[in-house]
């Protein structure tokens, strides 16, 4: 309420179920948001637990400010109009050489009229560091096409992130991966 203000409506309907239910305290810690130190143990350990994607894609969200639904699946079946696929990134002046990726947004919940967001792309360095989200993105595509330094993968309309079956990560997996190592 702060500041003596009259409470909400809600607030006040809140209050006066307290009367009738018990509710029980249980005193439950906060969730510590993401920083970059738990971005980086999720990517060592998604990583060491081959399942690359997954803390690729933390790690794309938490830099390029993607909410995670932006980057992988939460139903239905993989759409390379709507959902982000290989073809969204452009690496900037070459795949090997690139200084920094442009990533072409797929779907956003904040796309009101469903147009694709290509006029607000997302540009995400790539460089040396352990957590530089373009180096992640250009090793994991190398990977993935069995690339090595000097020949460029061709960025087709598979999925961006894929799970195990090559099918298109799901947003629960991402979570269950977080999840189990964050605990």
């Amino acid at each position: 309420v702060g500041m003596r203000a009259k409470a909400s409506p809600t607030s006040q309907y809140i209050q006066a179920m307290k009367g009738y239910y018990t509710i029980k305290d249980h005193s439950c810690v906060k969730r510590r948001p993401m920083n970059r130190d738990l971005v980086k143990l999720v990517l060592i350990e998604s990583r060491r637990n081959g399942r690359d994607d997954v803390g690729v894609a933390v790690l794309t969200a938490f830099a390029g400010l993607f909410r995670m639904g932006e980057l992988t699946a939460s139903e239905g079946a993989y759409d390379p109009i709507e959902d982000m696929a290989e073809r969204d990134l452009k690496f900037v002046p070459n795949f090997w050489d690139a200084k920094k990726v442009i990533i072409n947004m797929g779907r956003s919940k904040a796309d009101q009229d469903g147009a694709r967001s290509k006029l607000r792309p997302r540009i995400l360095p790539v460089d040396d560091d352990l957590m530089s989200p373009g180096r992640a993105l250009r090793n994991l595509i190398a990977e993935r096409h069995g690339c090595r330094q000097g020949r460029t993968p061709t960025l087709g309309a598979s999925p961006l992130f894929q799970d195990d079956s090559g099918g298109q990560l799901k947003m629960s997996a991402v979570l269950t991966q977080m999840r189990r190592i964050l605990q």
